[in-house]
């Protein structure tokens, strides 16, 4: 196993899941009732945040390919951009009520740019898997420019990129 891969295997991508599971059980623990935990919208981005990134880490961890510092420097954009993705929810204020879509929606929209750069160097000829990163790109760009305003977005957004991410694996 090579230095940038034990880096993030080992120390980078556990930190940041370990923290966004952390952040997600305490925000949940802080409700008064199971009803205010699961309409909050925020608890379940987060939700798709944990399940989304536990699936990568397992992916990266199965790679056959030399990682280098390459993959390691696009893997860490994609910790920063998840850990990002927790702050814009609200999750690391006390209050927790800073949510911010849009900045949500342009954190994440970063991810699928990342994925087809790392696809592309690690040599993925998987066609359904550069149509669904492109898919993911397009629901999150259009949500940090304009869907961060209605609520109805925010759940289609929920719900596609759960869907995406079932057929990704």
């Amino acid at each position: 196993m090579s230095i940038p891969n034990t880096l993030m295997q080992n120390l980078y991508y556990p930190a940041a899941l370990g923290t966004g599971l952390v952040l997600l059980l305490y925000k949940i623990l802080g409700y008064q009732s199971l009803q205010e935990a699961v309409s909050d919208i925020r608890n379940w981005f987060a939700i798709l945040l944990v399940v989304y990134f536990s699936l990568s880490y397992l992916a990266n961890d199965q790679l056959q390919r030399v990682y280098g510092w390459d993959l390691f420097s696009l893997d860490f954009a994609e910790v920063m951009l998840l850990l990002a993705a927790f702050y814009y929810l609200g999750f690391f204020t006390p209050a927790g009520n800073a949510l911010n879509l849009r900045g949500l929606y342009g954190s994440l929209g970063v991810i699928p740019v990342l994925h087809f750069i790392w696809n592309y160097q690690s040599g993925d000829p998987d066609v359904r898997r550069w149509c669904i990163v492109f898919a993911r790109f397009t629901i999150l760009g259009v949500g940090g420019l304009i869907g961060y305003r209605w609520q109805w977005y925010s759940v289609f957004t929920l719900f596609a990129l759960s869907a995406l991410t079932i057929i990704y694996c």
